[in-house]
């Protein structure tokens, strides 16, 4: 390990530890807050896009208003809509073995794998390996035509070592940023919804009788942690976080039988019941969660609203999982892939919500992320 690696390892070891308060909230008094059920007064549409022989993971490119799938034959295809809003047949792209990522770049110009550190480009039509690490990546987050990922490596001695590393389309290869360990005496979990050039870890921390969980953001280009944010009086063990950071909100999933869901922002916090289910994020810009099971089918959450709708009930889905959920960033169109009953391959539905009162919307400011150009589906090279 070389002397500069160490040094950031120690030093957001250090921050982590040692960094003063940035903002607390104590968050033992509201809840359950009730949810107001909207399900039969939410208006919405729902069409099925034509998807060639199904669909394992799909994205949505809001500024393009297309949808880029893989299918259970590894092709990549685009679906783009015409200017009534209609989506037309599927293109072909390309091929890939390896999933695609949900990431979507600012000018709607790559693909990248998930778990993978491939990229395609749709430009000049082909495909890039700018990491080999054999340890999986996770991509965190675009900052114009740069690429940031992880890659999370267990120690021997049951620690954990954060390797951050950033990639500049056209050049050679990606470069290692930053390191994080999270250590025994000091155990850090990485948490969601990360916006550049931060990403969000968290711990718990319990006396025995009060518990509160952390929340630092860490600068991946500089290894340096901002003051961390800290949630007292948690109702019970943490879970999880997902942090909603453009729009300054958080979620906090805790094991309670029904205040499960802490949601914090800048009125203060409460506890909500959605029934102890994993949240499934549609859009980090938006404060809708959404969760699924076999029993209470797909409930959407709008937490600025304290409403809910279920969604597509009485159809028979049998799986809807994180991914398979997108809202795009008006909030007024949700697009999802679930698998049905009797079906081999998942769906790719469309559901327009209502522009009208039926539809809880946000009037909370949200910091916008570099975005121009359209996106051109075009025939490229595979990846074996």
């Amino acid at each position: 390990m070389s002397s500069r690696a160490l040094r950031l390892i120690l030093m957001a070891a250090l921050l982590l530890c040692e960094g003063g308060i940035g903002r607390s909230l104590r968050c033992g008094g509201i809840g359950p807050v009730p949810f107001s059920d909207i399900s039969s007064t939410l208006k919405y549409q729902v069409e099925t896009i034509d998807a060639v022989a199904g669909v394992k993971e799909f994205l949505y490119e809001d500024n393009s208003n297309a949808v880029v799938y893989r299918n259970v034959n590894n092709e990549i295809r685009g679906v783009k809509a015409d200017s009534a809003g209609n989506f037309s047949q599927a293109e072909f792209f390309s091929t890939s073995v390896f999933p695609i990522s949900t990431l979507v770049d600012p000018n709607e110009e790559f693909i990248l794998t998930a778990g993978k550190g491939w990229l395609l480009d749709t430009a000049s039509e082909n495909w890039v390996q700018f990491n080999q690490s054999t340890i999986p990546l996770q991509h965190l987050f675009w900052d114009r035509d740069r690429i940031y990922s992880v890659a999370v490596s267990p120690q021997s001695n049951g620690d954990k070592r954060f390797d951050f590393y950033s990639y500049a389309v056209g050049s050679q290869d990606s470069r290692r940023t930053c390191s994080v360990m999270s250590t025994s005496d000091n155990p850090m979990t990485l948490g969601h919804g990360h916006t550049y050039p931060d990403v969000f870890f968290f711990r718990e921390v319990s006396d025995g009788e009060s518990r509160q969980v952390e929340i630092f953001p860490v600068n991946v280009t500089t290894c340096i942690t901002d003051a961390p944010i800290v949630y007292s009086n948690v109702r019970g063990p943490v879970k999880d976080v997902y942090r909603f950071d453009s729009i300054d909100s958080t979620g906090v999933t805790v094991d309670n039988p029904d205040q499960n869901l802490l949601w914090a922002n800048s009125k203060g916090c409460a506890y909500y019941d959605i029934k102890g289910l994993t949240p499934i994020i549609p859009n980090y810009s938006q404060p809708v969660v959404a969760t699924f099971s076999a029993d209470a089918g797909v409930n959407v959450y709008f937490m600025d609203n304290a409403k809910k709708a279920s969604v597509l009930a009485g159809f028979p889905i049998n799986e809807l999982k994180d991914g398979d959920l997108w809202l795009s960033d008006s909030g007024r169109k949700l697009f999802m892939s679930p698998l049905f009953g009797g079906e081999r391959y998942r769906w790719l539905v469309d559901l327009k919500l209502a522009s009208d009162e039926s539809v809880p919307t946000t009037t909370t400011k949200r910091r916008t992320n570099h975005k121009s150009g359209r996106h051109s589906i075009v025939n490229s090279s595979s990846v074996k």
